[in-house]
């Protein structure tokens, strides 16, 4: 996942709770650890750092990572295993890239969420 487009990514970047609400900040995933914090839960190949992206496993993408993207799906309109796809073939500085121009508000210019 992309977490700059996370709702709580975005309010610890711009600090909503100085401005009254009441909302858990997060500091962005792979910034927690090396790994994907969320597949590190599940997946023993990522939790012991063999790999760093679901997309390095013979078992790409294994059964959990297709239930998970069914939810990003349905819930966010976005794949994870597209975005791993596309940080395979592509690498993850134009994969940020491009999903900077994707999520960027044509109004104010600030991402979406």
């Amino acid at each position: 996942m992309n977490w700059t487009l996370c709702i709580s990514y975005q309010a610890k970047e711009n600090d909503i709770n100085k401005q009254g609400f009441n909302r858990r900040y997060c500091p962005g995933c792979i910034i927690r650890g090396k790994n994907c914090t969320f597949m590190k839960k599940h997946c023993v190949y990522i939790t012991k750092g063999k790999y760093r992206f679901c997309y390095e496993c013979a078992d790409f993408p294994c059964t959990r990572l297709v239930a998970l993207d069914k939810r990003y799906r349905l819930g966010y309109n976005m794949s994870m295993i597209d975005n791993l796809r596309y940080i395979q073939e592509k690498g993850m500085d134009l994969f940020l890239q491009d999903q900077e121009k994707k999520w960027r508000c044509d109004a104010c210019g600030g991402t979406i969420c």
